[in-house]
C-alpha cells in the first residue's frame, strides 16, 4: 500500500510502484471524508497501484527519539514521565508512554527532547488524541524551535510537497 501527500489546490501525485512515473490527480472530492481514503489507480504502464490518501497538510517525519512529558494542571506541574516520540510535524506530535499514565485529552502538555540526540526541544502543547499508549499533541505556540524542526523535516529524504512513500 502506498502514502500519496496532497499537493497545492486540492491535487495529489500518485507514483508507480513498477515504472516511477507519477500522475497529479484532483482529490478534492476527499478532503472532507471522515474516514481513511483507500483508492486503486491504473497507471499508463499497466499496473494498478492501491494508494491511501494522506490529507495531512503538514509533513510527518518518523522518529524514535526519547522523551520526558511534563502535564500541567492549573499551572503547576501535576505529573511527569518518559517517553518515546514516533513522529514529528511543525504542527504536532504523536509519543507512546510505557504503563498507564494519567493522561487525558485536552490535559496541556511539554515535551522535552533532543532533536537527533543533538538540539534540546521543549514545546508545549495540548493532548488530541490517544489510542491505547499512544498520545497526538498539538503545539500551541510558534517559537524558536520551528526552524530546527522544520529543517529535521525536510532534510530527511528530500520531504516535499509530492513526496511519495512506500508504507511496510
Amino acid at each position: 500500500m502506498s502514502e500519496v501527500a496532497f499537493a497545492e489546490n486540492d491535487r495529489a501525485v500518485f507514483s508507480c510502484s513498477k515504472c516511477s512515473k507519477s500522475k497529479i490527480t484532483d482529490v478534492s472530492k476527499y478532503i472532507l471524508s471522515d474516514s481513511e481514503v483507500k483508492l486503486k489507480y491504473k497507471c499508463a504502464c499497466g499496473n494498478t497501484n492501491k494508494v491511501i490518501l494522506e490529507r495531512r497538510r503538514n509533513n510527518r517525519q518518523s522518529t524514535s527519539f526519547t522523551g520526558v512529558y511534563t502535564i500541567y494542571d492549573k499551572n503547576s506541574e501535576a505529573s511527569k514521565g518518559l517517553i518515546t516520540i514516533c513522529n514529528i510535524s511543525l504542527t504536532g506530535l504523536r509519543f507512546k508512554v510505557e504503563g498507564r499514565p494519567n493522561l487525558s485529552l485536552y490535559s496541556k502538555i511539554r515535551i522535552e527532547f533532543k532533536l537527533n540526540g543533538k538540539q534540546r526541544i521543549s514545546k508545549k502543547g495540548i493532548i488530541k488524541n490517544s489510542m491505547g499508549n499512544y498520545y497526538g499533541i498539538e503545539f500551541c505556540e510558534k517559537d524558536k524551535f520551528d526552524k530546527t524542526i522544520k529543517y529535521f523535516i525536510t532534510s530527511k529524504k528530500g520531504i516535499t510537497a509530492f513526496t511519495h512513500r512506500i508504507l511496510m
